[in-house]
């Protein structure tokens, strides 16, 4: 392979450009297609209706995003000199791959590995194709204009929630609490029920994000992108050598995404964008002391925030929480669990997206919730990917922070940038229209009125909040002819990136919103943006090279070899086996049983990563059970729960819920066996050490605690049995402690069944008074 750098690196192609053009759009469609749908896969979306399942959702976008950089390097390669600006995130890149594929291997659920490995790694992609794209400070601006319109958009969606959804919610509530219990499968007079209702009532504002953390977060990104696009206007104003553009459309924008920030009420993004707006300030105001010493600045800040760290970790020794309001305290309980899981995992962690899966191991048994995420990225990234992983994914953001200049080398850009823009917002604002409606349907709405309140609120409204948006802000395209200004607008960009990325991971230190699938991808625009800003036309950033056929067709073949892996392994199982739970579903709903059990099998066998259709069937095998009518179909129904739970063991042995299931299917075949005048007790030690494992997977929970102390007593084990009384007492003593803590004027409340826990204690005294056997 010849190096032939060429003195002119930017030209290419036509057909190049065209679809470096038609790509760009792309990437900005699918920005604004994820952030205005709630993406949450494994999380719960209250009152969200949806035809598709988040998963995947979040898969396509994902794949869509790796598939453009596949496209993007294909036709690259095959031009006749390879263009390739270097990013400097390659190596972590790297890192990141080798420790999803490591701690994946390792994973108990190796189908939520792939999900979360996808679902990281393809906006990471998305950097290495961006850098290549954004080769104007046009560009640049665009994208910024982009980002900032979905401010505005998620400002309407929380103003709407705050104002009307959360209202109508709480009447439809207090009229008839099933009508939004039931869907959420949530029991009446539980603690879910309660945790419901303080989100209710707290009147939790979220946009189109899955917390109001989350929506805090994006609120950082948008908002320094906005006032950027803000300062950009005034700045332009100045220029005297042609039409001067009005700031008063981009003051008027800019306050509509302060107010989303303002909205969410999220203590923890408000004082981070605070945070940020000092480091925008010292940037614009020192920038030349920060380019002259910015190895010794970012040593200080890294400094600075390790000894935070340590005196928080201090203090959270001391007093076994951390400062601050309940969520600190909270949080603290994740923390501490979540170095015990990193400590027993320390090299590969437990797997992508398996924090959920181990968590129970290791979780406070006071606590009342069962998270998914530590609210700590680097707590989360350690514990799932390793330390492997945490290198490359602090890497990633170090990186393009060490590289800022804050007089950058970008060139100016005199043309107006109009067309692409419009471009651009044209495709995005038609795929808003027509595929938004197939993800959000108004099934639900029955009357006219009803009808177009969804048609507007759904669909109209974010899509004219975008168009606003967009307008708003298009006096940041105005081309200047004076050199200055241009010059003056990308260091104005250049703080205003590295400031919102600072305060994004200062709130992400408490919090899991960077996670969050709409976040994590805007970040990492706003990274690929930042490295624009700092490598174009440094000295070696861009790589041209003429490549030989051989070579040529091996990269285009290792393209189609990762784009079909990622279908085949990734985004197709997934999609059948997800359509086949959800026939298996409508099939229970119409009392067909026998066709759900086989679209459970035909979805287990699609996916044969995941164990959730097997133990979807097993369950409801046993829940069938009570409703046969002979003895040898309920026999069978027992023997097909247990093959099909066991299959879910095999895939996913980590999880407690298929042990829970498999105990209460052997004290079912036991109970048969008594009917029949057998003594069932070797059926009973297999419900005893299904029952034991299920406690050894999730040792806080005192409903598996009393299960295993009522199988031990059935078996004579009484000390065992008395043990695990004792257990179930204390750990929901432990619960009510901290739930009178957390919440002092809110009526006692018990997790466990009060029968169970008046049980617990009559069975305490009674074993205790009884001589061991």
């Amino acid at each position: 392979m010849k190096n032939d750098r060429a003195e002119t690196t930017d030209f290419k192609p036509r057909g190049l450009r065209i679809l470096e053009a038609v790509l760009f759009c792309l990437i900005l469609a699918l920005l604004v297609l994820r952030a205005t749908f709630t993406e949450g896969p494994g999380a719960v979306s209250a009152g969200l209706p949806s035809t598709i399942n988040d998963t995947v959702y979040t898969l396509c976008i994902s794949a869509g995003l790796f598939f453009s950089f596949l496209l993007w390097l294909i036709f690259a390669v095959c031009s006749r000199r390879f263009t390739y600006r270097r990013t400097g995130i390659e190596i972590p890149l790297l890192l990141l791959i080798a420790a999803a594929v490591l701690a994946g291997c390792f994973a108990s659920d190796k189908r939520t590995a792939v999900i979360a490995s996808l679902t990281l790694l393809g906006p990471v992609f998305m950097i290495l194709l961006l850098v290549q794209l954004l080769n104007s400070v046009k560009k640049i601006v665009i994208l910024l204009i982009c980002i900032a319109a979905l401010g505005i958009v998620n400002a309407w969606q929380s103003a709407e929630q705050f104002f009307i959804t959360n209202n109508i919610l709480i009447s439809r509530y207090e009229t008839d609490p099933a009508t939004i219990l039931t869907p959420l499968g949530i029991q009446p007079g539980s603690l879910n029920q309660m945790m419901l209702e303080h989100r209710l009532y707290s009147k939790d504002v979220r946009g189109f994000f899955t917390t109001s953390n989350s929506a805090g977060s994006f609120a950082i990104l948008a908002c320094s992108s906005a006032l950027a696009l803000l300062l950009i206007a005034f700045k332009n104003r100045r220029d005297k050598t042609s039409h001067r553009p009005s700031i008063l459309f981009p003051t008027f924008a800019f306050i509509l995404v302060v107010l989303l920030l303002l909205i969410v009420r999220s203590k923890g993004a408000f004082v981070a964008f605070a945070a940020g707006l000092l480091v925008f300030g010292a940037l614009i105001r020192f920038g030349t002391f920060f380019s002259t010493h910015k190895k010794a600045v970012l040593l200080v800040l890294l400094l600075l925030a390790l000894a935070g760290a340590l005196t928080v970790t201090a203090y959270g020794l001391k007093h076994d929480r951390l400062p601050g309001g309940n969520s600190m305290l909270v949080r603290w309980q994740y923390w501490t669990a979540s170095a015990k899981m990193v400590a027993d995992h320390p090299f590969t962690g437990v797997g992508p997206g398996n924090f959920a899966t181990y968590y129970t191991q290791y979780k406070t048994p006071a606590a009342a919730e069962t998270v998914s995420d530590p609210h700590c990225f680097v707590l989360s990234i350690l514990a799932q990917y390793g330390p492997l992983g945490l290198l490359g994914f602090v890497a990633l953001f170090f990186i393009p922070l060490a590289k800022t200049k804050t007089r950058s080398q970008l060139a100016a850009d005199h043309t107006s940038g109009t067309s692409i823009a419009l471009f651009c917002f044209a495709v995005a604002t038609v795929l808003m229209l027509v595929i938004r409606p197939l993800l959000i349907p108004s099934g639900t709405a029955h009357t006219l009125n009803e009808k177009l309140y969804v048609i507007f609120t759904s669909y109209a409204a974010p899509t004219l909040s975008f168009v606003l948006g967009c307008w708003l802000f298009s006096p940041a395209l105005y081309a200047s002819r004076n050199t200055q200004y241009e010059f003056r607008n990308t260091n104005i960009l250049t703080a205003a990136l590295f400031a919102a990325i600072i305060a994004l991971l200062i709130h992400n230190l408490i919090d899991f919103a960077i996670f969050e699938p709409a976040v994590f991808t805007t970040v990492c625009a706003a990274l690929a943006a930042l490295l624009a800003l700092n490598t174009a036309q440094r000295p070696g950033a861009t790589l041209a090279v003429k490549i030989p056929r051989s070579v040529r067709l091996l990269v285009i073949a290792g393209a189609v070899v990762a784009a079909n892996a990622c279908l085949t392994y990734a985004v197709l199982p997934v999609a059948k086996s997800t359509a086949k739970i959800s026939q298996a579903r409508d099939a229970l709903a119409t009392g067909q049983f026998e066709l759900a059990h086989c679209f459970f099998d035909a979805a287990s066998k699609d996916d044969t990563l995941s164990s959730k259709p097997l133990r979807l069937n097993g369950q409801f095998y046993l829940n069938e059970f009570a409703l046969a009518e002979t003895e040898p179909g309920k026999a069978q129904m027992l023997l097909d729960a247990e093959q099909y739970l066991f299959l879910a063991i095999d895939r996913n042995p980590a999880d407690y819920r298929n042990f829970r299931l498999l105990s209460r299917m052997y004290l079912l075949r036991a109970q048969q066996s008594r009917r029949r005048g057998v003594s069932g007790q070797d059926i009973l030690n297999k419900a005893l050490y299904c029952a034991s494992t299920a406690v050894e997977l999730y040792p806080g929970s005192a409903a598996l605690h009393f299960t295993l102390a009522q199988i031990a007593e059935q078996t004579g084990q009484t000390d065992s049995a008395l043990e695990h009384y004792q257990q179930t007492v204390r750990i929901e003593n432990a619960f009510r402690r901290q739930f009178a803590l957390m919440y002092p004027d809110h009526k006692p409340f018990r997790r466990l069944a009060p029968n169970k826990y008046d049980l617990a204690e009559q069975k305490i005294k009674a074993l205790s008074k009884s001589p061991t056997p």
